[in-house]
């Protein structure tokens, strides 16, 4: 009778180890952000030798803050500004968990001037439905009326 009540428990408890352990083990999820630039060019080193085309954020977890840094480089012969816009997100719901940022504050760029921007991104704390995610981050150079 003892054997038989340690082996209805032991099974119980492997199951409620399982489902807990389930419920608050790490979230992780791989990204790579495609980066497309227009008017200006994105290196990953100042001396602007190795174009930037991807972001690769490695693996992430809930409520992970992740930071790299690109060189801007005004190609042109112009003055310019920079905008940014994050597009195509892969699933869509990804744009509700996921947030991008940079610390670029408005600047004007000179005719072959290169600039440090930071990029950031946020993932939230909310479990999501998916565990690969992916997004293009458009850099466009503009001129700005004066």
């Amino acid at each position: 009778m003892r054997v038989a009540k340690i082996l209805l428990i032991v099974p119980f408890c492997l199951i409620l180890a399982l489902a807990i352990f389930a419920l608050t083990a790490p979230w992780h999820f791989r990204n790579f952000g495609v980066v497309k630039t227009v008017g200006i060019t994105a290196y990953w080193t100042s001396n602007c030798t190795s174009p930037v085309t991807q972001v690769d954020w490695g693996v992430l977890t809930l409520g992970e803050a992740k930071t790299v840094t690109i060189y801007i480089r005004n190609e042109g012969n112009t003055h310019v500004n920079l905008t940014m816009n994050v597009e195509n997100w892969n699933p869509p719901e990804a744009a509700n968990l996921i947030t991008l940022n940079w610390n670029y504050t408005g600047q004007k760029l000179q005719p072959n001037m290169t600039l440090p921007i930071a990029l950031t991104l946020t993932v939230g704390n909310e479990p999501p439905s998916f565990s690969n995610f992916s997004f293009e981050i458009w850099i466009t150079a503009y001129e700005k009326e004066e």
